[in-house]
């Protein structure tokens, strides 16, 4: 019987020893850590979801739809939601990096929102989001998505008015977190393309101690966010392009934009101090 028991006993310790040797799993799919060379290393991370359709998510009960977010953000959260500037995807894990993906379906809800849901298919020029070189940018006069790796409506939608272009060439990266710099650009080619006459000046802002670090790609676009109030620096006058965003303050910054924007009427542009 005593050695039947010590066989049990050593079975057992072997067993507790060889599950402690086994690495936990990853909590992503591998798939979704995957990006494209020119993002890997704009210092990010991956995502998972993508985004729904829905124009006014939250609208029936607002607190509800944003009992997990942040105090601070609650208050205009509600007005983006009353403003129809949110979607599905972004009313969850409030406190986790956007996507790409989820960011551009923001955007899209601001074009809306400014335009009155117009789509006239406009395109506004510029460089791929990530850096890539024009040519690399998808054919704007394709039917179909130019994107091999997403066929979410909204950023088929962004791309045809211009607001994304891919990292590279048919590449979206739709799953990657955005940075605060690709955030930026979004932003002011959403805006270009619902209001021209929009007040996104490029003259020469406050240098901040980490400008080196924004790519040509995005210098005007984060420069534009910073005048209009929407993109701000730290304590230590670092602006952080290769940062990223929750949730929560991605939906604040698009409203914050919507509301800068609102009292424009065509044909009246006003500079923002």
């Amino acid at each position: 019987m005593h050695a039947i028991w010590s066989k049990r006993m050593m079975f057992l310790l072997f067993a507790a020893v060889a599950a402690a040797a086994i690495p936990a799993l990853p909590l992503r799919a591998a798939a979704e850590t995957a990006v494209p060379a020119p993002y890997a290393a704009a210092r990010t991370v991956a995502v998972a979801g993508t985004v729904e359709d829905g124009s006014s998510p939250g609208a029936d009960d607002p607190d509800e739809a944003i009992a997990g977010a942040s105090e601070w953000a609650k208050p205009e959260l509600r007005l983006a939601i009353a403003a129809g500037l949110t979607t599905p995807a972004a009313l969850d894990l409030f406190a986790q990096p956007i996507s790409r993906e989820r960011f551009a379906g923001l955007a899209v809800r601001l074009y809306e929102a400014l335009t009155g849901g117009a789509d006239d298919g406009a395109t506004v020029s510029g460089s791929p989001d990530a850096g890539a070189e024009p040519s690399e940018a998808a054919d704007a006069n394709s039917p179909a998505s130019p994107f091999e790796d997403t066929i979410s409506p909204d950023a088929i939608r962004a791309w045809r008015l211009g607001i994304v272009q891919g990292v590279e060439a048919h590449l979206f990266a739709p799953n990657a977190a955005i940075t605060r710099q690709e955030l930026a650009v979004m932003l002011s080619r959403a805006i270009r393309a619902a209001r021209p006459d929009a007040p996104l000046s490029s003259r020469a802002a406050d240098a901040f101690a980490d400008e080196d670090e924004i790519g040509g790609w995005a210098k005007e676009a984060v420069r534009s966010a910073v005048l209009l109030g929407v993109l701000k620096g730290d304590e230590d006058g670092r602006i952080d392009p290769l940062g990223l965003t929750t949730q929560e303050q991605a939906v604040v910054t698009v409203y914050r934009a919507f509301a800068a924007l609102r009292p424009l009427q065509a044909g009246v542009v006003q500079e923002t101090e």
